[in-house]
């Protein structure tokens, strides 16, 4: 039977007054994404860490984060709720009061013992078939080469679709919005992982392939995989494809999607649209001091050892900081690109920052 998406969908911002009965975690983080989206920041990449970090404290400080049920109206529900979740401490997880697969996934994360680390995680994917985070860390436990690495993950994606088939995932009215299904996220966080195995080995052509369907998955790309897909573009020279993807976020001006660009137009000698992508891009001294020593370094040694040791506080700046992430996830694409690098930084030279 299909699933109803509504059903299982993380609750929206109007059915905040059912805080109480349903799942917590649920809950808040609706209640969290409706804050990013208050500040424009709804698209913010899973794997920008820090800034989803800073935007987490400023959530806890708004209002977005307190409940419209009150704590008397949840006495109601729950008689003991002050005993049990004021005056008690927090029970630590452990194996004897361990009950659902997210529980048990977390003490595979906690324990140190291969072994049980081995059994902790199939216990966790047979409480929950759809736990394929469980899937992920069992496979980079493996010992595997980046072959061997491609060969597992493209066969855990086969047979998670599967499952999610089965599960009534796969239908018209789920996907699309795989981000905002609860239980089919970790299904994407499982394809980012494969996406990685698959540009660790250049095989980019089926990478892109691979970041489409998750696009088709989760329209809203909440992961920021249309910024893995812009760099492959560009890489490969597929420039008709990257301006095509620019058009469908074109409201998206984060340097992960503008730099590629710059980068686009400088092999196309359109200088004059690369220019202007850096001026936008030029927030900072701290943004140009990069490009500064790319220029005498090379990128790999200053991203590895001179930033680090030179330029210490790009990495406090937010434009020097989501430089310095771009250029690590898009490496494939910058390590061949140092003589625009030496172009810019003639370039920003001449903004005089």
């Amino acid at each position: 039977m299909a699933k109803n998406k509504k059903n299982s969908k993380a609750p929206t911002e109007s059915a905040a007054p059912e805080y109480a009965t349903h799942d917590a975690r649920a809950a808040l983080e609706s209640r969290y994404e409706s804050y990013l989206k208050s500040i424009g920041k709804e698209n913010i990449s899973q794997l920008d860490n820090d800034e989803r970090l800073e935007m987490l404290l400023n959530f806890f400080k708004s209002d977005y984060s307190q409940p419209e049920t009150g704590i008397s109206s949840m006495d109601i529900i729950s008689p003991n709720f002050g005993e049990n979740n004021i005056n008690n401490p927090t029970k630590r997880l452990t194996k004897a009061n361990a009950q659902t697969s997210d529980d048990y996934l977390e003490l595979a994360k906690q324990t140190p013992a291969p072994n049980i680390r081995l059994r902790y995680l199939r216990k966790a994917l047979e409480l929950d078939p759809l736990n394929f985070d469980a899937t992920s860390i069992l496979i980079n436990l493996k010992d595997l080469s980046p072959e061997e690495l491609v060969k597992e993950y493209s066969k855990a994606y086969e047979d998670a679709k599967n499952t999610l088939a089965k599960e009534g995932y796969m239908t018209q009215d789920c996907i699309g919005d795989f981000w905002l299904i609860l239980e089919t996220r970790p299904f994407m966080r499982l394809m980012y992982n494969y996406m990685i195995a698959l540009i660790n080995t250049n095989r980019l052509h089926d990478a892109i392939e691979l970041l489409k369907e998750a696009l088709t998955f989760n329209t809203s790309d909440n992961l920021g995989l249309r910024y893995d897909l812009m760099h492959i573009y560009v890489k490969l020279q597929r420039f008709d494809d990257a301006l095509k993807l620019h058009a469908q976020y074109k409201k998206d001006e984060r340097l992960s999607m503008l730099l590629p660009l710059s980068v686009l137009y400088y092999t196309t000698r359109n200088y004059t649209k690369s220019r202007n992508i850096l001026k936008k891009l030029a927030a900072s001294k701290q943004f140009c001091d990069v490009f500064t020593l790319i220029n005498s370094y090379g990128l790999d040694y200053a991203v590895e050892e001179a930033i680090p040791s030179m330029l210490p506080d790009a990495y406090e700046e937010i434009a020097a900081k989501e430089l310095l992430m771009t250029l690590e996830n898009g490496s494939y694409l910058y390590r061949d690109c140092q003589s625009y690098f030496e172009w810019a930084y003639e370039e920003l030279e001449a903004l005089d920052l």
